[in-house]
């Protein structure tokens, strides 16, 4: 008896593409097969969009980045994320009452800002790094960024700081602005040698565009096979070594 064939087969072989120096296809196969249907739908989104990203070229940096970011966000359970109407209705309602448009045009736009930077809110921003936080192991969490706090030496960004960084500057401003971060360069933005120094909050992050592309990348495919291997009623061992 043959193995029933599956119409994701083609996907399959890509998403298996991206694990593929960790096992051998028929175990990457069994084990897939054996996921539910939400799960096996994730995994072939992210990995898809992991696999476009091989595909970019060295001018492309910013929109490799963009396809990392939408990868590890393709792992989400949509059901579960909290919508910004959503939140809007829970935390602005009466903030919006006896508004006049320009009034609540205001509040929505300042809304969205504290909806996407809310760190306790279960939306886009905040589950990004959780799936990243638990499913990355700790080994390969060293960034290459560096801070230059006001008043205090340089010091490496932590992982948790380096991501925030990475979701504002390259998913977020990409989507919403359509600029990505080498396109275009503000004026507070000046080069030190190979590296890109910018301000984000308080701090200036050193950013060397290669050195984060090639990190970031080997961070989210162990992302990714962690996220794939653990079981999904288990939670994520992302400090395994």
């Amino acid at each position: 008896m043959t193995e029933e064939s599956s119409p994701y087969d083609e996907d399959i072989r890509t998403a298996y593409s991206v694990f593929a120096a960790k096992t051998d296809y028929d175990s990457f196969n069994t084990r897939f097969r054996s996921m539910s249907e939400n799960k096996q739908a994730r995994i072939l989104r992210a990995c898809n969009l992991y696999e476009k990203r091989t595909r970019q070229g060295p001018r492309d940096a910013d929109v490799a980045m963009l396809l990392l970011c939408s990868s590890i966000e393709a792992t989400l359970d949509q059901s579960s994320m909290v919508r910004f109407n959503q939140w809007l209705v829970r935390n602005k309602l009466d903030d919006l009452a006896m508004k006049d448009k320009e009034g609540i045009r205001r509040i929505i736009r300042d809304s969205y800002v504290e909806y996407e930077n809310d760190p306790d809110r279960e939306g886009a921003s905040y589950n990004f790094r959780r799936v990243l936080l638990e499913n990355c192991p700790s080994n390969f969490q060293r960034s290459p960024m560096h801070i230059y706090p006001r008043n205090e030496t340089s010091r490496e960004a932590t992982f948790e700081e380096s991501i925030r960084y990475i979701y504002a500057k390259f998913r977020s401003k990409f989507v919403h602005e359509g600029i990505g971060r080498l396109e275009q360069r503000p004026s507070m933005i000046v080069y030190i040698h190979s590296d890109l120094l910018d301000k984000y909050g308080s701090n200036h992050y050193s950013i060397n565009m290669t050195q984060v592309l090639q990190w970031f990348s080997v961070v989210v495919v162990e992302s990714l096979w962690n996220f794939f291997s653990t079981d999904e009623n288990s939670a994520p061992a992302a400090s395994h070594t």
